[in-house]
């Protein structure tokens, strides 16, 4: 009488390559997330900056609508080590000018303290104990420029100084200089005055 090993059928574990399989598939659906995560971040930043933006302009045209006058510049031109009469690229907006627009009578700007835009004090950026001023979401301070002059345009120039930006019609140009925090890369930037 021979007696037989009854075998079963059903495996009980995962051999070594299906087990390296399910990992190789795990790490390619994590790396699909954080690619997913990083492109969500980066659309809601440039809203984000957007939405600033558009703030900022209303913000400065109801100042203007108030007081009659643009708030003349609480910090200069930012003309990146060059000749500032030759390539300025917009007044970065500093501490001053935010608080300016969050009802702070500075310099006697506002002397009824109206609040036209409360900027969020978290984003005041400050280097080496030094304030900057208040900061898009890339940490770069946002720019802006006004028709001083009241010619019905603003001159928007980039860094490269070959770059410039007539717009016409309003009193007001806000924008950021995008990810790369650079003007000369007009492709990232965001503006008050044409649609991305």
């Amino acid at each position: 009488m021979s007696s037989s090993v009854p075998r079963s059928s059903s495996r009980s574990a995962f051999s070594l390559i299906e087990l390296l399989v399910v990992i190789a598939i795990i790490l390619i659906l994590v790396g699909l997330v954080f690619v997913m995560i990083g492109k969500v971040q980066g659309m809601a930043n440039r809203a984000r900056a957007k939405s600033d933006i558009k703030q900022l302009e209303k913000a400065f045209v109801a100042y203007h609508d108030e007081y009659g006058d643009w708030p003349y510049p609480l910090i200069g031109y930012d003309n990146n080590g060059e000749d500032m009469e030759t390539v300025h690229t917009g007044i970065q907006l500093g501490e001053n000018a935010a608080h300016l627009l969050s009802g702070v009578n500075v310099d006697d700007l506002n002397p009824r303290e109206i609040i036209f835009f409360d900027v969020p004090r978290n984003r005041i950026r400050r280097d080496n104990d030094n304030t900057v001023g208040f900061v898009d979401p890339w940490n770069y301070c946002y720019k802006y420029m006004m028709d001083f002059n009241d010619d019905g345009e603003v001159e928007a120039r980039f860094t490269s100084g070959l770059s410039t930006n007539i717009v016409s019609g309003i009193g007001v140009a806000v924008w950021s200089q995008g990810p790369d925090g650079d003007d000369q890369f007009e492709s990232d930037n965001i503006t008050s005055w044409k649609s991305q």
